[in-house]
């Protein structure tokens, strides 16, 4: 987070502060965690017939819980990427 936050300080002094291509990573980032979790959502009712989260947990835990895992790094990295944005804005 240092290092972002000083690549993005560096960049706002000199005037060069690419926020277009930042933000839109950043969106990516969120948008495709919650598309992923829809997904795999979406998945589970009709590929496995699974009604809910829990059904599945049970009977694939490292599975669901993998998912979540990786879906809520990339949704708390995008969010930690706007909040510098907004920060150096």
């Amino acid at each position: 987070m240092q290092k972002w936050r000083r690549w993005l300080f560096e960049r706002q002094q000199v005037g060069n502060l690419p926020l277009i291509r930042v933000s839109l990573r950043s969106a990516w980032e969120i948008g495709f965690a919650i598309v992923f979790l829809i997904g795999i959502r979406m998945f589970i009712v009709t590929g496995l017939g699974a009604q809910s989260w829990y059904e599945v947990l049970t009977v694939f835990p490292d599975f669901v819980i993998w998912i979540w895992v990786f879906a809520l790094i990339v949704l708390f990295t995008g969010v930690i990427r706007m909040k510098l944005i907004v920060q150096t804005r």
